[in-house]
C-alpha cells in the first residue's frame, strides 16, 4: 500500500480504493538500498465492492433511539464492541467475527467477554468494564441482528 486507502458509495454501494505497488516512504527516502531491492515502478489502483452496505447515520441513530433491552444493548455494543466488530454489529473482515453468525451459547458468550478467555487472539477482557447484566443487554441486541446475517 502505498497511499491511504478510500471509500466512497456510488448508488448505494459501497467502495474501498487504495493504492498499491512501488513507492511511499521507502522508495523515496531509501536511497542505493532501495534501488537494490527494485521494485516495479507501476502502481496499481484497486477498487473492492463492499458486499453490505454499511449502515447510514440515520439507521444507526434509529437503531440507537429503540426503546428497552435492545435499544439499551444496542448503546453499550456501540460504545464497547462496535470499534472492532462493526455498527449494527457488522464485521468487516475476516479476523474479527460477525457476532451475527455466533454460535456461542450465552455462557460461552459471558467466558469470552467478561473473563477473557480469547485474549490471546486479541479478544480483550471486559469483565471489570462490563455488568453482568450490560453483558446480557448486549447478548441480546446482537440476537436480534441475527436475520440480518447473510
Amino acid at each position: 500500500m502505498i497511499a491511504p486507502p478510500i471509500t466512497y458509495l456510488v448508488d448505494g454501494k459501497q467502495y474501498v480504493t487504495v493504492l498499491a505497488g512501488w513507492g511511499g516512504a521507502f522508495a523515496l527516502a531509501g536511497g542505493e538500498v532501495a534501488k537494490s531491492v527494485g521494485g516495479d515502478p507501476n502502481g496499481r489502483l484497486l477498487t473492492f465492492a463492499l458486499r453490505t452496505p454499511p449502515p447510514t447515520p440515520e439507521q444507526i441513530e434509529a437503531m440507537l433511539d429503540e426503546p428497552g433491552e435492545i435499544g439499551d444493548g444496542g448503546r453499550l455494543f456501540h460504545h464497547h464492541c462496535a470499534a472492532c466488530h462493526g455498527a449494527n454489529a457488522i464485521a468487516g473482515g475476516t479476523s474479527i467475527p460477525d457476532l451475527r453468525k455466533s454460535v456461542l451459547p450465552y455462557e460461552g458468550f459471558v467466558e469470552v467477554v467478561r473473563s477473557g478467555v480469547r485474549e490471546k487472539l486479541g479478544m480483550p477482557r471486559f469483565g471489570q468494564r462490563l455488568a453482568e447484566e450490560d453483558t446480557q443487554l448486549i447478548w441480546r441486541y446482537i440476537d436480534s441482528r441475527r436475520s440480518s446475517a447473510p
